[in-house]
């Protein structure tokens, strides 16, 4: 059990880093057709930008778009012609469940594996929550 004080720092130091704000922005992907194929040419950046492995980010757009993909080099290779606008809110939907905190919305979260589950740990302001589907 935490001691007021003890709780007293640890929202003192969300407060703080919450005052920075804004300093978060969706990346942009940068997509090129190439035949029959969808390519996010910054692939490796928009996964360096949320500090998440790019096989997860990989994973959950093949589960989304329902489609074989290919991630080589940085790049990221969708079977398929897809817009700008529907890779966009797929990113979005992504940043919403991996990586923006549920309680304060920073960025600033980590997976976590604990109790056989996968886990949003906030750094900013240590709440704990289940992954939500």
């Amino acid at each position: 059990m935490s001691t007021y004080e003890e709780l007293l720092q640890r929202a003192k130091k969300a407060s703080a880093k919450g005052a920075e704000g804004g300093r978060f922005a969706m990346p942009k992907l940068e997509l090129m057709d190439e035949g029959a194929k969808t390519i996010i040419k910054n692939f490796a950046a928009i996964a360096s930008t949320f500090r998440r492995k790019d096989e997860h980010i990989f994973k959950f757009f093949l589960k989304e778009l329902a489609v074989p993909g290919e991630l080589k080099g940085g790049r990221a290779a969708f079977a398929g012609n897809f817009v700008q606008r529907q890779m966009d809110e797929k990113l979005k939907e992504y940043a919403r469940i991996f990586v923006l905190c549920y309680t304060c919305g920073k960025p600033d979260t980590n997976i976590i594996a604990e109790e056989g589950q996968e886990k949003l740990k906030c750094e900013a302001c240590g709440s704990k929550g289940r992954i939500r589907a």
